[in-house]
């Protein structure tokens, strides 16, 4: 029996670093973190100028930043928001239950 996929809702594009403090605005929620035992994950949300949504990923020193939208290729809007939390904070924590290499396993188990 095989496994039902779940519905892709959000696509993360990972794109160069940015300066937070260069125009962007925080999100309605900021971010989000978790931790397991002494080790934690960090996700921090903004848009920018024209609402396209930045995030960076962070754990021991890693660090990543994404361009995220809806599967559609739309803006996430701000009504989604809280469930688009709900998903990166599950792949904060798949990614530090399987180590620093986990992460693009969990954007692809937790958000597409």
């Amino acid at each position: 029996m095989s496994a039902k996929r779940k519905k892709q809702k959000y696509i993360l594009e990972e794109i160069d670093a940015f300066d937070a403090r260069s125009g962007l605005k925080r999100c309605s929620i900021p971010g989000v973190g978790v931790s397991m035992g002494r080790y934690k994950a960090d996700a921090d949300f903004w848009r920018d100028r024209s609402g396209v949504l930045v995030v960076r990923l962070s754990r021991r020193g890693y660090v990543h930043h994404f361009v995220a939208m809806l599967v559609s290729f739309k803006d996430i809007p701000n009504d989604k928001m809280k469930d688009f939390e709900i998903c990166i904070r599950d792949a904060l924590r798949k990614w530090l239950y399987e180590g620093t290499g986990g992460l693009y396993n969990a954007i692809y188990d937790l958000l597409l």
